[in-house]
């Protein structure tokens, strides 16, 4: 039997690789909305986490609060055990923009499979916010929609209180979480096209609906060139998050990403010189998640202005006249790949490493038993990958401290120069960097210039002591 588990999490920060979660709310209901059960907790600071003033001031969580809160492998332990419960279905408010690729790297900095809730067991995800825009556009009614400055707001907060769906404090997790499952009540009220909406979360489904419905064209140069109307909220409000586009098909080396040619933004005609500015108009999707895929009809074109559907009448004119630059565009696009980043820091490895093997899951598993049984770490040894051996270690220095013997803190002594005191970057897979201390005190003189209130005051002063007991060279 499928659940729905609405969830959120609040966080250290917004690096996805290097903060860690600090509170984790849930409530699991049935499809149709009947709650079974909630779960709410805190989370310690581990001894490597270096908190974001802004993130802290924002949800108003003090470092105290968190003290009393779960150990951090104990609390990701539950909250993988929670969203892999047999037919989960796990979303929230921007879940797959944000909150479940930052559970993704908890999972992998906690030794646990990262992606097995995606789809073993009839798990599975989905986001409310793709449908928030969609509904937006072509079913207003189904609730009321906030403005500011004139534009609507799609932020949680905003459409929480114009339904006076907030229970408490926004940025809280509960409240948050029941916002949204109010939000999902109001969705699903329009019946037909909630029903629909939820296969946009089917990976097959998804592809099937863009080969059915989306007309093929440009068929004598690109075999599968199908053209549709794609909607998400990253294309903004100026273009009414519609953007027409061409979809080439799947990507060579990222077998999970669909790529799309859009055709408003600018004439093609002018980068028939310079295939890199082809990066402006390719979009990546990857199936199951926004941009919404809709086809090309004349009730889903009403958002795209009358100047941009010239420049796309404009293009596909000047593709089909120009078949070999459009086949330059399409070997560029499916084949075009991220720049390497050097240096990754192995908790931000997870998209650099093969799935891992079924003898390296186990491994894993056991000796996170056995340290948290016998306080034995004898099955390290057995761990043979270098990079999940290494993992492993920074795993045992983590929550297991008393475990560590000269050798294994020899191991480590790089990573920890790093952090205490900026002597080498700690970077992710997209070439940003860890938070250290230092910028921490920056960050909050900074803040205290603003006009903040006394409680946000405290919690920058409480930071400070904080990070100056806990990273103290």
């Amino acid at each position: 039997m499928n659940t729905l588990l609405f969830y959120d999490i609040e966080t250290s920060g917004l690096s996805k690789t290097f903060d860690q979660v600090i509170e984790f709310a849930a409530i699991r209901t049935t499809m149709e909305f009947a709650e079974i059960e909630r779960v709410h907790f805190y989370v310690q600071l581990t001894r490597d986490t270096v908190p974001s003033p802004g993130a802290f001031i924002t949800h108003r969580i003090t470092t105290a609060k968190l003290a009393e809160g779960l150990p951090e492998h104990e609390a990701i332990n539950r909250i993988h055990k929670i969203l892999n419960t047999p037919g989960t279905i796990s979303l929230g408010y921007n879940t797959l923009g944000f909150d479940d690729e930052f559970l993704r790297f908890s999972f992998f900095r906690c030794l646990l499979t990262p992606y097995t809730h995606q789809y073993l067991n009839s798990c599975a995800r989905m986001d409310l916010y793709p449908l928030v825009i969609l509904y937006s556009l072509y079913n207003p009614a189904v609730m009321k929609w906030p403005h500011i400055n004139d534009k609507p707001s799609m932020k949680l907060e905003e459409i929480a209180k114009a339904n006076n769906w907030l229970t408490g404090q926004a940025h809280h997790a509960m409240t948050d979480v029941e916002a949204t499952l109010s939000l999902a009540k109001a969705l699903a009220s329009s019946n037909a096209m909630w029903q629909y909406a939820l296969g946009y979360f089917n990976k097959q489904l998804d592809w099937q609906r863009t080969c059915d419905s989306c007309p093929v064209v440009l068929q004598d140069f690109i075999q599968h060139c199908y053209q549709g109307v794609l909607i998400s909220g990253k294309f903004g409000y100026a273009n009414n998050f519609t953007v027409p586009a061409l979809c080439f098909g799947q990507h060579k080396h990222y077998k999970n990403q669909i790529v799309w040619l859009r055709l408003d933004s600018l004439s093609l005609a002018d980068i028939s010189s310079d295939l890199g500015r082809t990066s402006a108009v390719i979009i990546r999707k990857q199936l199951a998640q926004a941009p919404i895929v809709l086809p090309w009809r004349e009730q889903y074109l009403q958002h795209i202005s009358a100047q941009r559907l010239a420049i796309v009448a404009e293009n596909l004119i000047f593709l089909q006249n120009n078949s070999t630059l459009l086949l330059d565009i399409y070997e560029y696009a499916i084949n075009d790949q991220y720049a390497e980043v050097a240096g990754v820091d192995i908790d931000a490895c997870l998209y650099l490493q093969d799935f891992p093997s079924r003898a390296t899951v186990d491994v894993c598993r056991d000796l996170c038993n056995s340290l948290a049984e016998n306080a034995d770490t004898s099955l390290l040894a057995s761990i043979k990958d270098e990079v999940t051996h290494k993992r492993a270690v920074r795993y045992i220095w983590r929550f297991y401290p008393q475990l560590m013997t000269a050798e294994l803190e020899e191991q480590i002594s790089h990573y920890l120069q790093g952090y205490l005191n900026g002597s080498s970057e700690i970077i992710d897979f997209k070439g940003g960097y860890k938070l250290t201390p230092q910028q921490v005190y920056l960050s909050i003189k900074e803040l205290q210039k603003k006009d903040l209130d006394k409680q946000q005051q405290q919690i920058l002063i409480d930071l400070i002591a904080y990070v100056q007991e806990k990273f103290a060279p």
